[in-house]
């Protein structure tokens, strides 16, 4: 499975950009799982150039960079596949805290994030990863 994931408000508790916040442990969790499960992850960012590589390097410190494969692009398989890298990441699960409900507030859809990771990290030790679409938040 390819999982797509953002940065500033999903991998880190809050969107504080360009600063960075602290680490959400859930996420930590998830991507380290989900890694060690053979899942193909991106880091899927607004962040670029010098704002991409600070988080790089956030990442690196948490021992996690190693778990992403790509940066802003889509996987090399998948491309190759289509022909092309258009700019819209191809993903089978993309999580990130701008795909909720506009009207929820920061903490709802860090509460709800936090939920996705923790489940996501449940199911896939039962072995049933497409069970984690059908999560009701």
């Amino acid at each position: 499975m390819i999982i797509a994931i953002d940065f500033d408000g999903t991998i880190t508790e809050t969107n504080e950009y360009p600063q960075i916040g602290k680490l959400r442990k859930s996420a930590k969790k998830f991507i380290k799982h989900a890694h060690k499960q053979g899942h193909t992850l991106i880091l899927y960012t607004c962040r670029e150039n010098y704002d991409l590589e600070k988080a790089k390097n956030f990442l690196e410190k948490n021992d996690l960079l190693k778990c992403f494969s790509c940066f802003n692009e889509n996987d090399k398989e998948r491309s190759q596949i289509y022909g092309n890298d258009c700019r819209k990441i191809g993903c089978d699960w993309l999580i990130d805290d701008k795909a909720f409900a506009p009207w929820l507030t920061n903490n709802e859809i860090s509460e709800r994030i936090d939920v996705i990771f923790k489940c996501a990290v449940s199911y896939m030790k039962l072995g049933n990863i497409k069970k984690i679409i059908h999560i009701k938040l």
